[in-house]
């Protein structure tokens, strides 16, 4: 093990002059070799930082699209609602026209047949409902 060891110093450049030298020796490499052991975890840890970081992003930004998402799911309910109201106020609007239009037509018929002064139509007498109690 000895041999190994001055083999070791002498070839990182090192001249063993003695069993304390070769003690410092030793314990220099084995401090040498724990820190580069701490600094190759050290390296693997800040590369998985460096991971968690990016999918940290990435979640961030799936999170931004699914609100997005919903809020346009919102809209567009908004919009299906709004169509479906426009619909009923143009059905509304058609229905007044008709309305206005029935109306218009009754008061020619009333004022051609002067229905004030002949009394009720025997045609559509027939079809009066009786009187409710």
């Amino acid at each position: 093990m000895i041999m190994m060891m001055i083999y070791f110093l002498t070839a990182v450049g090192l001249t063993p002059g003695g069993s304390s030298t070769v003690h410092i020796y030793t314990q220099t490499i084995h401090r040498t070799t724990q820190l580069t052991q701490t600094i190759h975890r050290t390296t693997q840890l800040t590369q998985t930082i460096h991971r968690t970081t990016q999918l940290t992003q990435t979640i961030h930004r799936t999170t931004q699209l699914i609100q997005t998402i919903h809020r346009t799911t919102q809209l567009t309910q908004t919009v299906h609602r709004t169509t479906q109201l426009t619909q009923t106020i143009h059905r509304t609007t058609q229905l007044r026209q008709t309305l206005h239009r029935t109306t218009q037509t009754i008061c020619r018929i009333k004022k051609l047949t002067n229905w004030e002064q002949c009394g009720p139509c025997p045609v559509f007498a027939s079809y009066t409902l009786a009187p409710y109690d």
